[in-house]
């Protein structure tokens, strides 16, 4: 079930979150842009998924900006600070381009591609 679109049309909206329950934890599929426009949405999604790990499958994310890095940033020590984790398990060419420009693959728990 894909959630967080932006127009409530599947084929015009700039991303969209899946969420995939597994016995530790849970996997979040984002798609499309991460951006400005929908960073703290972002964040919020990953802070609303249940389990010790939050793993995040960022294959499908085509964009990436600061204000999307800032996002998983933000999500990764909110999670810290409530004893959970975050670890991104997949990603795009573009996502992993922005975390290693950064600085903050490890940092991240980014497997990389």
């Amino acid at each position: 079930m894909a959630e967080g679109v932006v127009n409530g049309d599947p084929a015009r909206d700039l991303w969209s979150a899946e969420t995939v329950d597994g016995d530790d934890g849970t996997t979040l599929v984002l798609r499309g842009e991460l951006d400005a426009s929908n960073a703290s949405a972002v964040t919020e999604r990953v802070e609303a998924c249940a389990g010790e790990v939050v793993r995040l499958d960022l294959t499908g994310v085509t964009f990436m900006d600061s204000s999307g890095l800032a996002a998983l940033i933000q999500a990764q020590r909110r999670l810290t600070s409530g004893g959970r984790r975050l670890a991104i398990t997949e990603t795009s060419e573009p996502v992993q381009r922005v975390l290693d420009l950064a600085g903050v693959a490890e940092h991240l728990g980014a497997s990389g591609r």
